[in-house]
């Protein structure tokens, strides 16, 4: 009996055997099913399709081609002959107001050697999103770039003339954003890729916003300037691309400094490696004025003699010549291009700072009308208001700006005294009072005192031994100005330099009525003692 249970248990082991297997094998081949629907879906999703101007196209957003770059991204996708490359531009048709990819249409309808092709554009039927179908290219300029280090003189040299010769075929359009990683190899050529996407961005919304999707290391001056690109544009960073091909860099990078100092106002190296007349037409590419900067033709025809001009006896000494006096005006040029961006950019200051000002003269011809009412004039066109024997003129139309060279600088921004003065203007007060003109005035100048950073208003005024009746008085002359700052002037302080925008506006303004009601009056006179103290 203990023998049949014993074989009866057997029995029922083995058939929970085979029935566990059999639930194992179900739930393997379960979960291979949601598995393989799992990645169908995820396929499906990845491949996402757009309908452009031409077809239908399938987008794979998890599979990026290269880095992102400011004007949108690339990634792999198929259409109906097979793998192509897909860029997904960062501006949206929102942004574009719907506008048509025009450019699109003008490079698709043309056969290049230099530039890649356009498959398809424009902007999707079903999204706001707008798309370049171009073909699937070997490899980037960069990546060629990082992976060899540094390229030979003659392969730069060949890779420049294609580009160049890309820029050629298409020579009434500015690229805009020329850079390694819009150059790719396709079909044994390197050619432009992006023609036309920077324009179309600029077009769609401000230059403002083309900025800030540019390619800091190869932006030229003017695009930093928010200036009208031209074909001078794309040599200056063709130029920085010849840098990147022989250095293994362009010629300025983060770690150097300001990206925007640097181009606008740098001397890029020199590239000693090349032969002289390469070397000196790098350096005139990257110059910081447009104009200054030498045309498609004549770099072609450089870069073509370069490799079969002989250089020996007298030749090779003009060469060398050559290549000295080309570092030595680029780095002239660079001086001129910080003095010029040093002027605009004080010029800029004094006209922002010069509405300061303003407001502060209409606040207080404001303050003098309501206290006055008709018994004041008040001239705009003047910058005058009049009431009895007095007349105020804080004059805002005629200011003077300091924007000199660095040489006459020295003396007239103040340097021995530390100030440095952008420009000025000046408050005056009259009083004709029984056939008596006394005038009393100040400097108003827009400055930045010893050991300060800031840039702010101040009023100054000024008395000396030659008994003038009309103290203190204004010089209204930024050299003399900056030497009285200084030790050595004829010209004396009447009063420490005072502050008079932001919060110390109501005390000019009170200070000034003060006196203009004194003149009004025939009140006001020359101050017994000079200096005086504190305003």
């Amino acid at each position: 009996m203990e023998a049949r249970d014993g074989e009866d248990e057997g029995v029922v082991c083995e058939e929970i055997e085979r029935l566990r297997t059999m639930v194992c094998s179900l739930s393997f081949y379960c979960a291979y099913v949601i598995l393989a629907h799992i990645t169908i879906t995820a396929v499906n999703i990845m491949l996402q399709k757009i309908k452009l101007q031409n077809e239908e196209w399938e987008i794979n957003f998890s599979s990026p081609i290269g880095k992102k770059g400011g004007f949108g991204q690339v990634f792999r996708g198929l259409g109906k002959s097979g793998d192509v490359a897909v860029k997904k531009l960062s501006i949206n048709a929102s942004q574009a107001a719907h506008r048509e990819m025009e450019i699109g249409a003008e490079l698709r309808k043309q056969s290049f050697q230099n530039i890649v092709p356009v498959l398809d554009y424009g902007q999707d039927a079903n999204s706001d999103g707008y798309f370049l179908i171009m073909p699937v290219c070997d490899r980037s300029l960069q990546e060629y770039i990082d992976k060899q280090g540094t390229v030979g003189t003659t392969e730069a040299i060949s890779v420049l003339l294609e580009i160049l010769n890309g820029l050629e075929e298409v020579k009434d359009l500015t690229h805009r954003d020329l850079k390694p990683d819009n150059i790719l190899f396709h079909e044994g050529r390197w050619k432009i890729a992006d023609f036309g996407i920077a324009k179309f961005v600029e077009d769609s919304t401000s230059l403002e916003t083309l900025r800030g999707f540019l390619t800091r290391a190869y932006a030229a001056p003017e695009q930093w300037l928010s200036e009208r690109p031209t074909a001078a544009t794309d040599i200056y960073a063709l130029g920085c691309i010849a840098h990147a091909l022989v250095t293994g860099s362009p010629p300025f990078n983060p770690q150097d400094g300001d990206f925007k100092k640097q181009h606008l106002e740098v001397s890029p190296p020199h590239l000693e490696m090349l032969p002289a007349p390469v070397s000196a037409l790098v350096s005139q590419m990257l110059r910081k004025h447009q104009s200054a900067r030498p045309a498609r033709p004549r770099c072609i025809s450089v870069l073509k003699s370069a490799g079969t001009t002989v250089t020996t006896g007298p030749l090779a000494s003009l060469a060398k010549a050559v290549d000295t006096v080309a570092k030595q005006t680029a780095i002239e040029e660079a001086k001129r291009a910080a003095i010029y961006e040093a002027r605009r950019k004080r010029e800029q200051l004094f006209q922002e700072m010069k509405l300061v000002l303003v407001k502060i003269q209409q606040n207080m011809f404001d303050q003098i009308e309501k206290a006055a009412g008709t018994l004041c004039q008040i001239d705009l066109n003047s910058c005058k208001v009049r009431m009895g024997n007095g007349s105020l003129e804080i004059d805002t139309l005629n200011g003077i700006i300091f924007s000199g060279p660095p040489a006459a600088s020295q003396d007239f921004r103040g340097q021995k005294s530390g100030w440095d003065i952008v420009g000025n203007m000046t408050v005056s007060l009259q009083q004709n009072f029984q056939e008596r003109l006394y005038v009393r005035s100040a400097d108003l100048i827009l400055a930045r005192p010893p050991g300060t950073e800031e840039y702010r208003w101040y009023e100054v005024s000024f008395w000396g031994f030659a008994n003038n009746r009309n103290e203190p008085y204004s010089l209204n002359n930024v050299s003399e100005l900056a030497k009285a700052l200084g030790a050595a002037s004829s010209h004396h302080l009447a009063h420490p330099v005072t502050p008079i925008d932001g919060e110390d506006e109501d005390s000019f303004i009170a200070r000034w009525i003060e006196l203009f009601s004194k003149a009004a009056e025939g009140r006001l006179a020359k101050p017994l003692s000079l200096p005086l103290g504190a305003l």
